[in-house]
């Protein structure tokens, strides 16, 4: 049985401190057979079992750690195998821990692809004017920066809750957003999963300029622990303020179809 090109994972297994087996998933099972039923230790090469057994002694509750083992599947071919550890019961009796297998050639394969891929999207958002945010939960900071084929060219990087409170005491924003301002802060800081706020500041330009902003943004995990905030901030024209104030009036929508009707399409084109 050979691993196919696009298929990285191998499988995720629970076990015990003597690496006896306590469950997994089928995918596990399906690559290395009946020898993992009672143990995997006989699936791993003798000389690379200390890397293994040396990362179930250190790991703690929460962490994560990994290591690049040989092991050897159902055709009892030998693959080089990334495994991360992490506990997930810690008791007097017994500590569990679960193993997830990745094969590491298809993952240097999937590296690339993703890596071209990033690449493309980069050459795409170079083109457009607007601003890139993002929101690290652990270090508390807020990110704001520019978009370049190459890398992240930054404009502030300081702690959400001084960019908050410097953008109000400098008059970055106008009194009447102030409330507007406080709850976009709240939301990227409590992780929403998708917000948008628009406002009036000149927080982009440090006072120079006030522009009509809008910060549009989205939560992911990236694992059960681990979230990350990141989106948008587009500079609203006037311009496209009056289209999109058009688009919302229903005067300017048919009564039958509800589309847009002539006048107003004519109009917006004609801009």
């Amino acid at each position: 049985m050979e691993l196919s090109k696009n298929i990285y994972s191998i499988g995720r297994v629970v076990v015990d401190k003597s690496f006896h087996t306590q469950s997994a998933s089928e995918a596990f099972f399906s690559y290395f057979g009946n020898d993992v039923i009672y143990s995997i230790r006989r699936t791993i090469l003798d000389e690379d079992f200390s890397r293994l057994s040396e990362c179930i002694e250190r790991v703690q509750e929460g962490e994560n750690l990994s290591t690049v083992i040989r092991m050897k599947g159902i055709n009892g071919e030998l693959r080089w195998v990334l495994a991360a550890v992490s506990m997930i019961s810690k008791g007097k009796e017994s500590e569990l821990y679960s193993i997830d297998l990745s094969d590491v050639l298809s993952l240097k394969a999937l590296a690339y692809s993703s890596k071209a891929a990033v690449n493309g999207y980069r050459q795409i958002l170079s083109l457009v004017s607007d601003l890139g945010f993002e929101y690290d939960f652990r270090t508390k900071r807020i990110k704001i920066f520019m978009f370049d084929p190459c890398r992240d060219i930054v404009l502030n990087d300081e702690l959400l809750e001084e960019w908050q409170r410097n953008a109000i005491e400098e008059g970055y924003v106008l009194s009447r957003y102030v409330d507007v301002f406080n709850t976009l802060c709240r939301d990227i800081k409590n992780g929403v999963y998708r917000f948008d706020h628009e406002l009036e500041t000149s927080v982009l330009t440090q006072g120079k300029a006030k522009e009509i902003c809008l910060f549009r943004g989205i939560t992911v995990y990236e694992d059960p622990k681990t979230r990350r905030t990141s989106g948008i901030i587009s500079v609203v024209s006037s311009r496209q303020r009056s289209k999109d104030i058009n688009l919302a009036i229903e005067a300017n929508r048919d009564s039958l179809s509800g589309l847009l009707n002539k006048n107003t399409v004519t109009s917006i084109a004609t801009e």
